[in-house]
């Protein structure tokens, strides 16, 4: 994006009193405060559903979301003479929270289970082109997730095979591979034989929402106030899938602290409380090498004679750290 592109602005019912380059996008200073300005290449349904999101987590005050904003027209993707899209939504000043706070980490997941409990949007139902939101956004099964995952596991394992002259990257992946299929195989087993199918389903018709990618980047503090932007990757699924993902980034980075880990799971807990069922497939999710399922999937969809050394340093740190990781799972259960 250039400067160029904020012509687009006059599309819309601001005025606009100053802006500064952002991450691909503009902090566009309005009349009507902070919002962000970027290009746009997703679909008008999508920016719908996602201000239906927004709606609901705002309609409580719990936090402030990026709601998109209509141009004149009405529509809120607005477009330049070249045809592509762009929107303008509001935005807020505020930090990111930090990885290093136990204090903001445990306000990050307090604000997670609030956010479950409001984020329960009935599906529209269907429109004039036959699909409904739930059909347009839904998450997929875990089961199809892990066999697909391990499937990726398994090409990127047999390519390495193949190679004749190998990376350290390729020897070192190729060194701790069979200790961590076996845990994803298990996982997916285990998945199989005890796995509630029907929670998935459940949380469908009742219209549970995921924020899709609840990581530290899209949660600003300030004060006592907070927003959580980004809801892109929202979609209808088992809402416990954002408590995980959120969980595992954190316990990564904190060394698979248990103490730090089981207070999580705690805080969350005292505003929404997990269900069995629900603590089973979070143990289910956690007990699958999905770090190391990155690696594989990263190396194989990338220039694998270029695998950077920062591949090599997170393989390292899995392994280091994957004593500390079976130790909470089994505090999990």
């Amino acid at each position: 994006m250039n400067e160029k592109d904020l012509s687009v602005l006059e599309q819309y019912e601001v005025q606009v009193q100053g802006f500064r380059r952002g991450r691909g996008s503009f902090l566009v200073e309005t009349d009507q405060g902070l919002k962000l300005f970027a290009e746009f290449s997703g679909t008008e349904k999508r920016l719908q559903f996602q201000n239906r999101i927004c709606e609901a987590v705002g309609r409580r005050g719990i936090v402030r979301a990026d709601r998109v904003l209509p141009n004149r027209e009405g529509n809120l993707i607005s477009r330049d003479r070249e045809e592509r899209g762009f929107i303008l939504k509001d935005w807020f000043e505020g930090r990111e929270c930090s990885t290093r706070s136990e204090e903001d980490i445990l306000r990050a997941v307090r604000i997670l289970a609030q956010l479950h409990r409001e984020m329960r949007i009935p599906p529209e139902k269907e429109n004039e082109e036959g699909y409904t939101d739930l059909e347009r956004f839904r998450g997929i099964p875990l089961e199809q997730e892990f066999q697909k995952r391990i499937r990726e596991m398994k090409k990127a394992r047999a390519f390495m095979r193949g190679k004749n002259a190998k990376t350290p990257f390729e020897l070192k992946f190729l060194q701790t591979f069979d200790v961590f299929i076996e845990q994803a195989v298990g996982t997916e087993e285990k998945l199989a034989a005890g796995g509630d199918r029907e929670l998935y389903e459940e949380c469908l018709q009742n219209g549970c929402v995921c924020h899709g990618d609840y990581n530290q980047h899209h949660i600003y503090l300030s004060g006592k106030e907070a927003a959580v932007v980004d809801y892109s990757r929202s979609r209808y699924d088992v809402q416990v899938t954002d408590l995980y993902q959120f969980l595992r980034k954190i316990m990564e980075k904190q060394n698979w602290d248990g103490r730090l880990g089981t207070k999580m799971l705690r805080e969350y807990g005292k505003i929404r409380p997990l269900s069995q069922r629900e603590m089973t497939d979070l143990r289910l999710r956690l007990s699958f090498p999905e770090k190391f399922w990155k690696l594989a999937n990263h190396y194989y969809n990338s220039r694998k004679s270029r695998m950077p050394e920062k591949g090599m340093e997170k393989l390292i740190t899995l392994e280091n750290q994957e004593e500390r990781r079976q130790k909470f799972i089994k505090i999990v259960e």
